[in-house]
């Protein structure tokens, strides 16, 4: 007989795969741009937001207790950074994108209830 998995555990699952793939595409953006011109602070900032995010994801894979909090704080980060970046291109798109992806990963954190 198969073993009953609850919603907020699939939500939490989810919400990591989530939040490790808008990380990895920060990171990489933040390499790329490190790269292009160098590190320099703000680059540096993208790398450490990004890797926290994956910090948190990882917690959220090991149902690590805070994960939801350190979750949001870290795509809260990221979505600022994200927000600079625009600032100094003009990318409103990818404003427009850390907004969905912070509203997708607060609510889906939301019903990622402890089980």
């Amino acid at each position: 007989m198969a073993t009953p998995i609850s919603i907020a555990n699939i939500a939490r699952v989810a919400v990591g795969f989530v939040a490790t793939i808008w990380a990895i595409l920060g990171l990489g953006d933040a390499l790329a741009a490190g790269s292009a011109h160098g590190v320099d602070a703000l680059v540096a900032v993208a790398l450490v937001v990004n890797a926290a995010l994956v910090c948190s994801a990882v917690m959220a894979f090991a149902n690590i207790t805070g994960w939801r909090i350190v979750m949001i704080v870290a795509m809260g980060a990221v979505t600022a950074d994200r927000f600079l970046y625009v600032v100094g291109t003009g990318d409103y798109l990818l404003a427009t994108i850390s907004v969905v992806m912070l509203v997708a990963v607060v609510a889906i954190a939301a019903v990622a209830r402890r089980a």
